[in-house]
């Protein structure tokens, strides 16, 4: 007898052709000559790549053996303009699927093609299971990696796949728009009705159309009854409702990158699904969509999370208590066993299924297994610590009232000693009470019994730039020797740089417009300072009139804040200071013209630029000095013109030369 009836919901792909030769209707395998003969997006000038076509169908199916189930299918097709949209045929699918263990989610039916012209004849290439890999990326996801082939300049490639997943009644978000424009993307959901979903489609994009509708599907199942002798089964079927929306849009610009924005996905155009409550007829309504206080417990009532964070005893093996020694330096011998007996994989999570010991033993281990072993090894010596859950920079922001699991990524300490707190994160090396970038990122929210709540990442986390330089001139040569210091987040960033090529790093980073370099050297590296020494020097031809730039090795050789809107939030890392100060030698046949000082601020001190010089007659030497500094780490839209207008009035400061002339 037949068992099993999956639903069939047929979705047929409509394009409209309108005025656009290159639109067609999509079919994998059937690219037209015209598309790829086509030689530039007519609605978004210069772009590298357009996607002609992208496609999701998120739906929910059934069968008797596995109950209900959702499959999304995802439809791609993309034309390449030129060389530089090569990375474009390299494309990622992560999903979850917990290590040694019955995955949650399948991928399958992936296929692809590329076309290009070869005597005005379309050659085909597919898509070799040798482009395709698959990494577990760590014990909970999955990453499904496929480069297509032959990508070149006016090439057309598609591709197909889907996953199919148990949790149903969960719908990942969908991008609108993404690195290139895109001509036409649909999407399509179709859930059961008593699904209670709020749908919001945000970024601005005008929706093309949008359709609802509502449809009765007959599932068969298998009931079995018992009279107490004997059993018997019989194939019984109900019609059970579904809403089905269809949302497309067209011709959809790119994201742009803006400089110092870091959540661009919070901009993106897309559309979200969060699941409110559940209806079933003659069931009372079942709410889903929890509050932070629930999200709480439910996170401390996890043996993933809250019970690993009761099991720190096993850094008394490593540590041994000493009576009455102060807290911070029991914290610090914690953190550095931590730094010495493990090592982080790479990878971002904030829960884990690996204890303590097995962490040890192992010697490595995404944040997740490391910072929450950590945070209850401090609670076993006696250190009050807890977690903070959040969203690391470039992951986007946290719904501030409705929390989703899949909004965190990543996990740090919080420690109270004396009436301070502390941060601190047992996977960077950097020091008890330091955060790494990738964490100043908004605000965390404390996982507690009694005491959870958001709380700022930023702190008064900094960076300090000083820089030394001495001009004398000699053979119509200007001689500049230069000593820099980086400190704080500056020297954090720079050494996540120089792990990978020292020689390569001080290039990139010092190459002034007139300056030669004639040599360059790190004299001393340390985790939260780097000092650098640089000689250079730049020829001139006339003794008697000198144009000299005293900050040729400016930290902003342009302002990065051209254009005259900003659509994102302007978010600098960390507090910025930066100290220049430069020592001309002045002839005693010289005279010499400095340009004015000026002492400014944008707002209540968010920017604060000082600009001073001071001429030493008995040593010859003209003294200038600039102290800048970025208070404020984050800057509104609205706020965006008085930025703009700041940070050129200081860049062109910064430029203006000192005119040395000899006596008439």
């Amino acid at each position: 007898m037949k068992k099993f009836l999956s639903l069939v919901m047929i979705m047929s792909f409509l394009l409209s052709i309108h005025q656009k030769a290159y639109l067609q209707k999509y079919k994998y395998g059937d690219v037209k000559i015209d598309l790829l003969n086509l030689a530039e997006c007519d609605f978004y000038k210069g772009a590298d790549a357009m996607v002609t076509y992208i496609a999701g169908d998120n739906s929910v199916l059934y069968s008797d053996g596995e109950g209900f189930y959702s499959v999304r299918k995802v439809k791609k097709q993309v034309k390449i303009f030129n060389d530089r949209a090569k990375d474009a045929g390299t494309n990622h699918v992560v999903f979850y699927s917990p290590k040694d263990r019955r995955g949650k989610i399948k991928f399958r039916g992936l296929k692809g093609k590329t076309y290009h012209l070869e005597n005005n004849k379309i050659v085909e290439t597919k898509l070799k299971d040798d482009n395709i890999f698959e990494t577990q990326i760590n014990n909970y996801y999955k990453r499904i990696s496929f480069t297509m082939p032959n990508i070149q300049k006016n090439c057309v490639f598609e591709f197909e796949y889907e996953l199919q997943s148990e949790y149903f009644y969960n719908i990942d978000e969908w991008h609108i728009q993404g690195e290139y424009p895109v001509v036409y993307n649909e999407f399509y959901t179709s859930t059961p009705k008593y699904y209670r979903y709020q749908i919001s489609v945000t970024g601005g994009i005008p929706i093309t159309k949008d359709e609802n509708n509502t449809y009765d599907v007959k599932l068969h199942y298998k009931s079995t009854t018992s009279d107490g002798i004997s059993r018997s089964s019989q194939i019984e079927s109900v019609a059970f409702p579904f809403n089905k929306r269809a949302l497309i849009h067209e011709n959809i610009p790119p994201i742009e990158n803006e400089p110092y924005s870091v959540n661009t996905s919070d901009q993106m155009a897309k559309i979200t699904h969060q699941l409110i409550l559940v209806d079933w007829p003659g069931e009372m309504i079942k709410n889903i969509a929890i509050d932070y206080p629930n999200f709480t417990k439910s996170l401390l009532d996890d043996s993933n999370f809250g019970n690993v964070l009761k099991k720190g005893d096993f850094i008394k093996d490593f540590v041994v208590p000493i009576q009455n020694e102060p807290q911070l330096e029991t914290a610090d011998k914690v953190y550095k066993t931590f730094i010495e007996k493990v090592q982080w994989d790479g990878y971002h999570h904030y829960r884990t299924e690996m204890s303590g010991k097995t962490l040890f033993k192992q010697g490595k281990g995404d944040s997740g297994d490391i910072n929450l072993n950590y945070i209850a090894a401090l609670n076993e010596m006696g250190i009050a610590s807890f977690p903070v859950i959040m969203s690391t920079r470039g992951n986007g922001t946290p719904h501030p009232v409705y929390p989703d699991f899949s909004d965190f990524n990543y996990v740090f300490a919080v420690s109270v000693i004396g009436e301070k707190l502390y941060f601190s994160d047992a996977t960077s090396g950097l020091g008890f009470g330091i955060l790494p970038i990738r964490c100043l990122n908004g605000d965390g929210w404390i996982v507690s019994e009694n005491g959870a709540d958001w709380i700022k990442t930023k702190k008064d986390f900094s960076g300090r730039h000083a820089l030394l330089s001495n001009i004398s001139f000699a053979d119509n040569k200007m001689n500049m020797k230069s000593s820099e210091v980086r400190s704080g987040y500056f020297a954090f960033a720079d050494n996540e740089i120089l792990k990978d090529n020292e020689a390569d790093f001080i290039k990139s980073k010092y190459q002034p417009d007139n300056v030669i370099l004639d040599s360059m050297l790190i004299v001393e590296k340390k985790i939260n300072s780097i000092k650098s020494q640089f000689v250079s020097h730049w020829d001139f031809e006339d003794e008697n009139l000198k144009y000299v730039y005293p900050f040729e090795l400016r930290p902003f050789k342009d302002n990065p804040f051209k254009k005259e809107k900003r659509s994102t939030t302007i978010d600098f890392p960390f507090i910025q200071e930066y100290k220049l100060l430069t020592h001309i030698d002045i002839g005693a046949d010289e005279v010499f013209e400095v340009p004015q000082n000026i002492h400014a601020a944008m707002g209540e001190n968010a920017i604060v630029f000082k600009y001073t010089s001071n001429f030493n007659n008995s040593l010859g030497k003209l003294s200038i000095n600039i102290d800048f500094k970025i208070n404020q780490t984050e800057f509104l839209q609205e706020e965006y013109p008085e930025l703009r207008e700041a940070f050129d009035n200081i860049i062109k400061k910064i430029s203006e030369p000192v005119i040395i002339k000899k006596k008439l």
